[in-house]
């Protein structure tokens, strides 16, 4: 029940606060939906990445071991 009374007197300190603070700084509201479009973009990009990579070892390894194996069928 504290985390909630908590959380909710800081949701209404930035509901208050939270012009002003973007406003001293200088942010609109058209370059923070940017900024966080570009943050989205950015890890969906790495998770793809990641994901490629483990995919392309796995592929490797398969075709090292059928190539290890098929050596020792022919000797």
């Amino acid at each position: 029940m504290k985390a909630a009374i908590y959380s909710f007197g800081i949701l209404i300190v930035f509901l208050i606060a939270g012009t002003l603070i973007m406003e001293f700084f200088g942010i609109s509201i058209p370059g923070l939906r940017i900024a966080g479009g570009v943050m989205v973009i950015k890890v969906a990009f790495s998770m793809l990445k990641a994901k490629n990579e483990e995919i392309n070892i796995v592929v490797a390894e398969e075709f090292l071991q059928r190539l290890i194996n098929s050596l020792n069928d022919v000797n």
